[in-house]
């Protein structure tokens, strides 16, 4: 056998080498894929720190970090640390309108006791009435004709309380309250640093 026999090259040998690396090393080792950062996202907007979050989502500290402060321009995504800021003031909006809701129920609720107390005070009811208005006679379960319906027993004191409650949740009292503010992402990554 001649020297150049022996050492037959592989037809595939040539286009291996024109191709390149295919494996990822530095640059694109530590590309995540758009779940992988949602899921990582989802961590973040329960409250976890970055670290946690990073090993919930199995994903090394520093490539979470990079993700969480510069997203990845190239892709596309923007840092995670905004997109928790936008996730942050929804929630927030959300609450305001709920906790207006609620205040509104409240206030309803308020103002009612508020007639009833005046109604009882200044209107006693001294029988009862059907629904078309017709006296009608009412026992107790002892049988004993009951004469007039109390609806409830108020005392002056009971009435200055609601009367002050209702000013409050009408919005004529002001308090002075405390600022209070979601946490950023970046006080969410620090605090990681204490835990």
């Amino acid at each position: 056998m001649t020297e150049h026999a022996s050492h037959k090259m592989n037809p595939n040998s040539l286009a291996n080498l024109n191709k390149g690396n295919t494996k990822s090393y530095s640059t694109y080792q530590n590309c995540l894929s758009k779940e992988k950062i949602d899921e990582l996202f989802s961590y973040l907007a329960e409250g976890m720190s970055l670290t946690r979050s990073a090993k919930e989502a199995n994903i090394t500290p520093q490539t979470a970090r990079r993700y969480f402060r510069e997203g990845d321009a190239k892709r596309g995504i923007q840092p995670l640390v905004q997109r928790l800021s936008v996730f942050q003031e929804r929630v927030s909006e959300k609450m305001n309108v709920l906790l207006e809701e609620t205040r509104m129920e409240r206030l309803k609720l308020i103002r009612d006791m508020l007639k009833k107390a005046s109604d009882s005070m200044f209107n006693p009811i001294t029988g009862f009435f059907d629904k078309d208005g017709n006296p009608i006679d009412v026992y107790d379960k002892n049988k004993v004709k009951i004469e007039a319906f109390d609806p409830a027993k108020f005392r002056i004191a009971d009435i200055e309380r609601l009367m002050k409650l209702e000013a409050f949740l009408s919005g004529g009292v002001k308090t002075k309250e405390k600022e209070s503010s979601f946490l950023s992402a970046d006080e969410i990554s620090s605090g990681s640093a204490n835990e």
